[in-house]
C-alpha cells in the first residue's frame, strides 16, 4: 500500500517526509507476517494518519512522526518502550501459547523493522554504530525474556 495525499504542491520538506514515510511503510510491509493486512496511510501535509488498519499500524504512525522529528534519544526510548509494552502485554495476559507466539512475532518484527539481523535497512540509523549496539543489546534482552 502507499500513502495517499491530496496536496497539489508539496514543499521540499513535505516531499522528504512523504518519501521517508513511504520507506518506513515499505519496511513494515516487508517484515509483516503474510497473513496480516497491510496498513494504508494518508498525509495531510503535516501528519500521517491511518486510512486502513493493518499490521502494527499505531507503531508505524508513531515511528514515522519520531523519524521526522529526528530526535535520536526519543526514538531509542520509543523502541525500548515498544518492546517493553509487548512483554508487559504478555505478562499481564493468560500466558497462553497463542499470546506467547503473538509476543514473539511482534518483538521480532520490531527488531527487523529497525534492520536488526535482516535485509531491511532503517533509513535514519543504518550506519550509526551506537544504534547497532543498542539493537544488539536490546535483542539480547529480548532473547533472555522469550527463552524463559
Amino acid at each position: 500500500m502507499s500513502i495517499n495525499h491530496n496536496l497539489e504542491n508539496l514543499t521540499s520538506e513535505q516531499n522528504q517526509n512523504l518519501g521517508l514515510a513511504n520507506t518506513l511503510l515499505d519496511n513494515l510491509n516487508t517484515i509483516k507476517p503474510s497473513n496480516l493486512r497491510k496498513s494504508s496511510l494518508k498525509y495531510d501535509g503535516n501528519k500521517f494518519t491511518i486510512v486502513q488498519t493493518g499490521f502494527n499500524h499505531k507503531f508505524l504512525i508513531d515511528d514515522i512522526h519520531l523519524a521526522i522529528k529526528g530526535d535520536y534519544q526519543a526514538h531509542k526510548d520509543f523502541i525500548l518502550n515498544s518492546v517493553l509494552k509487548e512483554i508487559d502485554d504478555y505478562n499481564f495476559s493468560d500466558k497462553s501459547m497463542s499470546k506467547y507466539g503473538n509476543m514473539k512475532v511482534m518483538l521480532e518484527s520490531i527488531m527487523k523493522y529497525y534492520g536488526f539481523d535482516c535485509s531491511v535497512r532503517y533509513p535514519l540509523y543504518s550506519n550509526n554504530e551506537d544504534f547497532k549496539g543498542f539493537l544488539k543489546t536490546l535483542n539480547i534482552s529480548i532473547e533472555k525474556v522469550t527463552l524463559n
